[in-house]
């Protein structure tokens, strides 16, 4: 088991309560429109996104160091979108066939093992494609740029190249560069004027072209080309054993597995805003002519790998021109490549030849100006990183201050409705329950003073049945009727009444009706409480398919779906041993879920029933509410059994139904069972309820339940 430290602990118990989560959720609607992929948080861990899931690992560094709750919050922000942009953007196919290409590649030119070649292929096509998304991400949605560039400056700034692999090194500074335009921090004390410094110099221009393309292909294209610059000098590293354990050790997970990026928006953002700390056109002006060289000779399998587009690039042949379609493409990111294309089609092969000898004059003008380059630019570096996290930091932790004020106020109204459910919920008291058993002093009802427990129901998920479904929403079509026309509107203009102040300036023209007649809201004054019988004869069958518990289960899941929003409702299971009540509540009064309560819970039937002591508790907790139309609603399949007589059931339940409407409570009863059961029993139903009693087949219970509850609030 993982121990944390109480710092750690207490970010990760911070940044794990539901209202952050609830505002990392709204990122995800905001950038996909999606409510449906869930979020999780991994601190120290990494970040990835399947498409059906984004998990965001919080980087240690924000852990380890004394950052505030705003900047790890930004932090957050930044890896939420950058997550959800994959999903928008990123295709995992291509994916795939870019580390077979790449891998059999480098195996089959440079005898690179095949998984080495992999990872390392993996490694530079996440780096330039995490720069493409980002930029994509922040030119949709702008107010995204600062907290993606607040967390990779701080990123920048925390974790400076240290020379302790040059491999692993090589491919950091990849990564740095496509998100940042900036080789790592402290580089240049440990690389200017080096072989590696050489070899990323080549790829500039390509990474900045490769996270500008508009689709994930075209951005694997131009990966295929920096695989192929960087083969040589990738060779040569792996040849130490070093490196090669480095390689071993990398990370075989994938950032993504998303397969169906979004194509509505596939233009190329390549003249849009940019995410880098660096102008990308003066990345594009420090690099050398060798750059375009290495970009334009087209030797490599780029041109067996199909565009962005889908359709396969013209191989160039030798002694001849290039073919115009690495030109074509080209075109459109820059100044350079137009005038590359024009020279080509004009001067043929001539061009080509003084390519090849003006490269080495090249090299060494190169050297010269990275030399001097490399004086300036860790300073300069670390102070455009230091601009970069004061420009941003105001704005981001102005928004991340925002967002944990809305999660504070989430979490403190949460607490407030918690509270009123609380007392909207609150079972009967031990004062109430005594009032309750007074009714049985002197073993009155042949009962010693029943004693209560109440539990709520244990709970499971699952899917409505489609006729549930069907019922459910009919019978709150036929709610929302009988509501909306019970509402009445104000009527204005009346000689008397309550004064209308918006008609006062009437008075003034000797017209004085200017009172009005309050109309009546559409809102209800109801309160409904059903008690169903749990007691062991509701498991008898009705049929191959159902018994008496699932009938009276979806009756009162479909008067859930009925009135749920409508009718504050709630539901108890009721059934005895000996002298215990056992009350199971399956659906509260507050009671909001998106969930069917009722249909989700477990109906148990065991015991007999003391309906007289139940009737009691439930006219308690009818009485406690504000509504003044009160309904309660007894489905039972027998007469009560936990009597030592029935006569003494029958007294219990007529005293208590008389109790109950003698408090203005309306009680109905409904009566079910076999046909002979029902014949032998409606005269006793019909003297303990007196009125309002329903005898039906268990398969009506449905039925005659949303017809009493109709006819009910019509009154």
């Amino acid at each position: 088991m993982i121990q944390h430290s109480s710092k750690t602990k207490n970010i990760i118990d911070y940044f794990n309560r539901k209202s952050i989560y609830n505002q990392l959720n709204m990122v995800i609607f905001n950038l996909l429109g999606r409510t449906d992929i869930p979020f999780s948080l991994n601190v120290g861990g990494s970040s990835y996104t399947d498409f059906k899931k984004i998990v965001v690992g919080l980087p240690e560094i924000f852990v380890e160091k004394s950052f505030s709750y705003e900047e790890i919050f930004s932090a957050l922000k930044a890896l939420t979108g950058h997550e959800a942009e994959h999903i928008k953007s990123s295709d995992y196919r291509v994916l795939k066939m870019f580390l077979k290409d790449g891998s059999e590649y480098l195996n089959e030119k440079f005898q690179i093992h095949q998984n080495h070649g992999m990872k390392i292929a993996k490694h530079v096509l996440n780096s330039v494609e995490d720069g493409r998304i980002e930029k994509r991400l922040c030119n949709r949605k702008k107010g995204y740029k600062k907290h993606i560039q607040f967390l990779n400056a701080t990123l920048w700034k925390e974790q400076p190249i240290r020379k302790e692999n040059e491999l692993q090194d090589f491919l950091y500074s990849i990564t740095s560069y496509s998100v940042t335009g900036l080789f790592p921090k402290d580089f240049e004390v440990h690389y200017k004027n080096t072989r590696m410094e050489k070899e990323l110099n080549k790829i500039k221009t390509m990474t900045i072209k490769g996270i500008n393309e508009s689709t994930a292909q075209g951005c694997a294209n131009r990966c295929m080309r920096i695989i192929e610059i960087t083969a040589p000098y990738l060779a040569e590293l792996l040849k130490d054993e070093a490196n090669q354990m480095s390689v071993d050790d990398m990370s075989d997970y994938t950032q993504y597995t998303c397969e169906n990026p979004d194509t509505t928006s596939s233009e190329n953002p390549g003249n849009a805003i940019s995410v880098h700390f660096k102008s990308e056109e003066e990345n594009k002006d420090d690099s050398s002519q060798e750059q375009e060289q290495n970009e334009g000779d087209g030797n490599g399998i780029l041109g067996d790998m199909k565009g962005e587009e889908g359709e396969p690039k013209q191989e160039e042949r030798s002694g001849e021109a290039n073919s115009t379609s690495e030109s074509n493409e080209d075109s459109t990111e820059g100044e350079d490549s137009a005038k590359n294309e024009e020279t080509q089609e004009t001067q043929e092969g001539t061009e080509e030849e003084s390519d090849v000898n003006n490269t080495s004059k090249q090299d060494d003008s190169t050297e010269d100006s990275n030399e001097d380059e490399s004086k300036s630019n860790s300073i300069s570096d670390d102070s455009i990183v230091e601009n970069i996290i004061e420009n941003v930091r105001k704005d981001a932790m102005k928004d991340a201050e925002f967002a944990l004020k809305n999660a504070k106020k989430e979490e403190d109204k949460q607490k407030e409705e918690s509270k009123k459910k609380a007392k909207i919920d609150k079972d009967v008291t031990k004062k109430e329950v005594n009032d309750v058993q007074e009714a049985y002093s002197d073993n009155k009802y042949g009962k010693q003073k029943p004693t209560l427990t109440i539990s709520p129901i244990t709970k499971r998920k699952r899917e409505l049945t489609e006729d549930i479904k069907r019922d459910g929403k009919r019978f709150r079509k036929e709610i929302e009727e009988i509501f909306k026309n019970k509402k009445t509107y104000d009527s204005r203009h009346r000689r008397k009444g309550i004064l209308d102040t918006s008609s006062i300036w009437k008075v003034g023209t000797k017209d004085y009706n200017v009172f009005l007649k309050k109309g009546q809201p559409q809102t209800t004054d109801y309160v409904a409480y059903m008690l169903v019988d749990g007691s062991g004869s509701m498991m008898d069958r009705v049929d191959e398919n159902n018994n008496k518990v699932s009938c009276s289960q979806k009756a009162c899941a479909v008067i859930e779906e009925g009135i749920k929003g409508f009718i504050p409702f709630k539901s108890t299971i009721f059934r005895a041993s000996g002298r215990n009540v056992m009350h199971t509540t399956v659906s509260e009064f507050s009671n909001d879920s998106k969930f069917n309560e009722s249909w989700n819970a477990y109906f148990e039937a065991n015991g007999g029933n003391m309906d007289g002591f139940s009737i009691r508790i439930a006219i308690k907790e009818l009485l406690q509410r504000p509504e003044r139309n009160r309904l309660l609603v007894i489905l039972s399949d027998g007469l009560p059994s936990a009597y030592p007589s029935q006569k003494l059931g029958q007294a219990d339940v007529k005293d208590a139904v008389k109790e109950a409407r003698k408090n203005g409570i309306k009680v109905v009863s409904i009566c079910f069972g076999s046909k002979r059961h029902r014949e032998e029993t409606i005269d006793v139903y019909n003297d303990m309820y007196q009125k309002s009693v329903i005898s039906c087949d268990p398969s009506d219970i449905n039925k005659e339940l949303t017809r009493v509850l109709k006819r009910e609030i019509t009154r």
